[in-house]
């Protein structure tokens, strides 16, 4: 039954793992900020496939 806590990632969902809140909101901001330096680089490639859409409208 250790696979959630094997994985790395927090599950506020689990009455096993009680994060206290600082520490949760730490973890998220951390999480937000290699999510948004990743989206950086897919950026360009969401946007070439959005604009045929937007030329049409």
């Amino acid at each position: 039954m250790s696979q959630a806590s094997s994985s790395g990632e927090p599950n506020p969902a689990s009455p096993a793992n009680q994060v206290s809140l600082p520490r949760w909101n730490e973890l998220k901001r951390e999480y937000n900020l290699r999510h948004k330096s990743l989206m950086r680089y897919s950026a360009p490639a969401a946007d070439a496939a959005k604009s045929p859409d937007d030329t049409v409208r």
